[in-house]
């Protein structure tokens, strides 16, 4: 079978080069230019060729990293100075040996090898097995110091294709390799390993393992999994109980490293008096540290501080230069807020085109409040900004801001299914509908409501008293 292994063996050479240029503490006996030496002029003794087979097998397998590329090189392409054949399960069984051991140059090879197909082809290996080591020794070696498995790419493609169960028992044995690996650099993973519980998206969800891996790596000094613990003690959340100070304590671990995460956390709760007694300098304070450490939110929440010159100067340029700052992370509120200061000309000069921009890339964001902005604006048209009326765009952008809760736009909703138009059907029951739930006040929806019902059908009356009878 003519397989090509050309990626594969590029990666043992590279890292054989980088290797041969390291010093290591080889054991004894282990001259390693010497077990490459031949002369292919002169024929080589069977004693030699074992004795060099044996030297090369015994330093690999003493963990020499030098040895353990050539002896992987060796039966990837055979070695005939040392005797050695092609031979792919031979290869994965040595490997296997030396990742066993804690060795994280075999693990990160291993994880390599386990998602070629072209190489799985030249061994015993299922697809189903295959997977499953792949994914225990990319967790086994996560925990070291090499960087080249952090960015594994195939991960994804691993988790799709093998069952919640299997990808615990994976991580199980993968972090039971080389526990001293964890403990020395396993903050990250653990932090990584408490999300992935606490969200069960290719796990099972499992809020006490959660709670004890982000614990662990709050322990070892992980800024994000101190700020998650902050979260999750202050608002309840997971497997922990509400404790208030708890909470702030592992948000201010966080906070000391400078996470902008718990800055803005901690400026919230000192804003709101939650856990702790109001103050307003204090928060402020925080919530500019988060803001200087680019987080959008703190952004966001300062402008709206400088806007309205709440707990601030009043300061409309300042206020602008935030949310355009926070825009740039593709903050849907500080784009709508953009769309707002072009449009009334806050902190710069009004400019129709840019405002309506604004919002329409915060309303695709999701936001409910710039998709209510663009619904007005397609209902009516605004010739200024070139955007012409629409009544169905507008029936659009009015359906999405109203699943989210917007009242206002579940009431023009309803008004405009009232009315009908070009693109929109008239639906007398529909509007009647959308403006009962909508969360305006009472007295607005009374004329509109009465409205409707004089022009419904007895059918439509009847559907509006089941309507009705199923609220109460």
């Amino acid at each position: 079978m003519n397989v090509k292994l050309s990626g594969l063996q590029s990666i043992a050479i590279i890292t054989l080069t980088f290797v041969c240029q390291l010093s290591f503490a080889s054991p004894a006996g282990c001259d390693l230019e010497q077990l490459n030496a031949s002369d292919s002029s002169k024929e080589i003794e069977p004693a030699s060729i074992e004795e060099a087979k044996a030297n090369l097998i015994r330093c690999a397998e003493s963990g020499n990293e030098m040895a353990v590329a050539w002896l992987m090189m060796s039966y990837l392409q055979g070695n005939p100075t040392a005797n050695i054949e092609k031979d792919h399960n031979a290869l994965l069984k040595f490997l296997e040996t030396g990742a066993s051991k804690g060795n994280t140059y075999s693990q990160d090879m291993l994880v390599k090898f386990y998602t070629d197909d072209d190489f799985l082809k030249l061994t015993d290996e299922t697809e189903a097995s295959a997977r499953f080591k792949a994914y225990k020794w990319y967790y086994a070696s996560l925990a070291s110091k090499y960087e080249s498995v952090r960015k594994f790419k195939k991960i994804k493609s691993l988790e799709s294709k093998m069952s919640s169960q299997q990808i615990s028992q994976a991580i199980a044995e993968g972090e039971a390799i080389y526990p001293q690996n964890f403990e020395k650099n396993g903050d990250s993973v653990y932090n990584k390993l408490g999300h992935k519980y606490f969200e069960g998206k290719v796990v099972e969800k499992n809020l006490k393992k959660a709670h004890e891996y982000t614990l662990k790596a709050a322990h070892y000094g992980n800024e994000y999994a101190q700020y998650r613990l902050g979260k999750h003690y202050t608002q309840g959340i997971g497997d922990a109980n509400v404790d208030g100070p708890e909470g702030i304590r592992w948000y201010e671990k966080s906070a000391e490293q400078g996470n902008a995460y718990a800055l803005f956390a901690l400026g919230e709760l000192y804003l709101n008096g939650a856990h702790v007694a109001q103050d307003i300098p204090k928060a402020i304070g925080y919530i500019e540290a988060a803001a200087e450490k680019g987080n959008s939110e703190a952004k966001v929440k300062l402008g709206e501080f400088y806007v309205n010159g709440t707990h601030v100067g009043k300061d409309a340029k300042r206020a602008f230069d935030l949310f355009l700052s926070a825009s740039n992370t593709h903050n849907s509120q500080a784009q709508y807020y953009l769309g707002h200061c072009f449009n009334y000309g806050i902190g710069v000069e009004k400019d129709s085109t840019s405002a309506y921009s604004w919002y329409m890339k915060s309303a695709k964001a999701g936001n409910p409040d710039a998709q209510y902005s663009m619904a007005v604006a397609k209902q009516n048209g605004v010739a200024e900004a070139n955007i012409p009326q629409s009544l169905s765009e507008a029936a659009n952008w009015y359906s999405k801001a109203s699943a989210q809760g917007h009242a206002k736009a579940q009431f023009n909703l309803g008004i405009l299914y009232a009315q009908g138009g070009e693109g929109v059907e008239k639906n007398l029951y529909q509007a009647y509908k959308e403006i009962l739930l909508s969360r305006v006040k009472h007295e607005y929806k009374e004329k509109p409501l009465a409205s409707i019902t004089q022009q419904m059908s007895q059918s439509e009356l009847a559907k509006v008293g089941e309507l009705l009878d199923s609220l109460q």
